[in-house]
C-alpha cells in the first residue's frame, strides 16, 4: 500500500467514524501523523496471525508517531510481525487499552510505562528477545492473559504472584529449568504452557 493509497484510507475511515482499523500485511515502513484523526477508533492492527493463510501479516514499523496518542478510545493494538525494537513510548499515553500485542518483534526489554497501563486484560509479547520482565507488570492487577513464549527468560520472578487475575500464563520455549513457586500463588490459572524449556 503507497502512503497516498493509506492517507486516502485514513480519510475514509474518519468521514465514517471508524472504529477498526486492520492494515496487517500492508507493507508499511511508517504510519503518517494523520492516523491521529481517527479518534473513534477502538481497534488498530498493526500486523497479526492469520490463521486461514497459517502465516504472519506483519509490515515493516520500527516506530509509531506522536499522534498515536490521540487514539484515547483505543482499547486493542496489535503490531505482530514488525520490526520495533522497543514499544514505543507514545503506547504510555494510550491508558485505556484493554489487549497489546507486540508478538514477533525485536524486543530486548520492556519499558517501566507499561505498568501505567493499568486496564490491560492481555498481554502478548511472545516471539521477542526478552530476558527479563519487568517488575511494573506485577502493577497490571486487571491482567488475564500473558503470553511470553519464545524469549530467553531463565527466571520467572516473585511479583507474577500478584496478579490473581491471570487465567492463561505462556512460557513455552523459554529457558527455564524448574517451575517457579510463585505460579502456586496464581489460583485463577486454567491455562499454563511449560512447554520446550529445559
Amino acid at each position: 500500500m503507497t502512503q497516498d493509497e493509506l492517507l486516502r484510507l485514513i480519510d475514509e475511515a474518519a468521514a465514517d467514524g471508524r472504529t477498526t482499523l486492520d492494515l496487517a500485511g500492508k507493507g508499511l515502513s511508517e504510519l503518517p501523523p494523520e492516523i491521529g484523526k481517527l479518534t473513534n477508533l477502538k481497534t488498530l492492527v498493526l500486523g497479526r496471525w492469520d490463521k486461514k493463510q497459517d502465516k504472519v501479516l506483519g509490515n515493516y514499523l520500527k516506530d509509531l508517531p506522536g499522534e498515536i496518542g490521540k487514539l484515547v478510545n483505543l482499547r486493542t493494538l496489535f503490531f505482530y510481525g514488525n520490526q520495533f525494537s522497543e514499544v514505543p513510548e507514545v503506547v504510555g499515553q494510550l491508558r485505556e487499552l484493554r489487549s497489546l500485542n507486540v508478538n514477533s518483534n525485536q524486543l530486548k526489554e520492556l519499558p517501566e510505562f507499561i505498568g501505567l497501563l493499568s486496564q490491560l486484560r492481555v498481554l502478548n509479547l511472545g516471539s521477542n528477545q526478552l530476558s527479563a520482565v519487568p517488575e511494573v507488570i506485577g502493577q497490571l492487577d486487571e491482567l488475564w492473559k500473558l503470553e511470553l513464549d519464545r524469549n530467553q527468560l531463565s527466571a520467572i520472578p516473585e511479583f507474577f504472584g500478584k496478579l490473581h487475575k491471570l487465567t492463561k500464563l505462556d512460557l513455552y520455549g523459554n529457558n527455564l529449568s524448574e517451575v517457579p513457586k510463585v505460579i502456586g500463588q496464581l489460583t485463577n490459572l486454567t491455562d499454563l504452557n511449560l512447554g520446550s524449556n529445559q
